[in-house]
């Protein structure tokens, strides 16, 4: 279900459905920075495996939607704004309906421990998914 081949689709499709008007790769970075913020910037790139200018440029769509800023005036911390919170629980929501959705055939009454633990693997699924080249963004081409 969340191959590496079918990523960039299920963020784009995370987005579509929770209302959030940010690419795949700005969705991924939501996720993080729900996750971690206040986090310093380099550490934030030394956490997800990706250069500093990488995760600038990943920052330049949720920063201009105003979903992330900086929680220090000297700009050392990334932080969810109130808006970035708001779209991070709208994410979250289409993420759960995401799996209700594919859980749809079972009824979850039955096995509330069940709908519970694949609450957990999908959090964790978003919450740990690495940056790769192929996350639906064109690479540059390398002479």
């Amino acid at each position: 279900l969340f191959g590496r081949e079918g990523r960039a689709d299920t963020y784009r499709r995370l987005a579509e459905a929770a209302g959030v008007p940010v690419v795949g790769r700005a969705t991924w970075l939501m996720y993080r920075l729900a996750d971690t913020a206040p986090i310093a910037a380099p550490a934030l790139a030394e956490q997800l495996s990706i250069p500093l200018p990488d995760l600038t440029a990943r920052l330049a769509e949720p920063q201009s939607a105003h979903y992330v800023t900086p929680a220090a005036p000297d700009d050392t911390l990334l932080t969810l704004t109130e808006a970035g919170q708001q779209a991070a629980a709208q994410l979250d929501a289409a993420r759960e309906a995401g799996i209700d959705r594919l859980a749809s055939e079972w009824e979850q009454d039955r096995v509330p421990e069940l709908r519970e633990l694949l609450g957990r693997i999908t959090r964790t699924l978003v919450a740990t998914d690495i940056a790769a080249a192929h996350d639906g963004a064109p690479q540059p081409v390398t002479p």
